[in-house]
């Protein structure tokens, strides 16, 4: 199974088992005070340039993004590793001080709602173990990006990651023979 096909059918499964179940804060650039919950997207590789957003779709976060790591190919079976990357926004409160300037003030619940979101599809993919024809190997590895800001605290993204093998079908005569004309 060629490499962008796997890291599709991957892609669908986490939107129908995951993202269609769960919700999350959708930032909104106009007032950071107010928020909707959206389902979250899932993205192949890379997300879409804000301003180019597919029809339909208002923003990028919260999201998914399904990469391709590196892979092995022995004739008999091939087998790729991916990494999960997960993005949450989660912007605390603000509130303007004495001196009429708004403040960030965190709550906290960003961390917890991306370990939620990462909870929820490790649990998906360890029920199914196999997502959409493509069969997933252990170990599972998941973890959170570190801010490296001075101030932490009030970036409102919070990213994390959940690492994985997948075992597929080697390329058949046929999808070799279409890749290489």
């Amino acid at each position: 199974m060629p490499t962008v096909k796997t890291l599709e059918q991957i892609q669908s499964f986490l939107k129908e088992k995951v993202c269609e179940n769960f919700k999350l804060k959708k930032p909104n650039d106009k007032n950071v005070d107010e928020f909707e919950l959206v389902n979250p997207n899932v993205f192949i590789m890379n997300f879409p340039p804000k301003k180019y957003l597919p029809v339909g779709m208002k923003s990028i976060n919260p999201c998914i993004i399904v990469n391709f790591e590196d892979g092995t190919d022995d004739k008999e079976t091939s087998e790729m590793n991916l990494r999960l990357i997960f993005i949450v926004y989660s912007p605390g409160f603000h509130d303007k001080n004495s001196e009429d300037i708004v403040e960030a003030i965190p709550d906290g619940k960003g961390g917890i709602d991306l370990l939620n979101f990462m909870d929820k599809t490790k649990a998906e993919i360890i029920k199914n173990q196999i997502l959409n024809g493509v069969k997933i190997q252990y170990p599972i590895k998941w973890g959170i990006y570190q801010k490296e800001e001075q101030t932490p605290e009030t970036d409102p993204y919070f990213y994390g990651w959940i690492t994985f093998g997948v075992k597929i079908k080697p390329y058949s005569t046929s999808e070799i023979d279409k890749l290489l004309t």
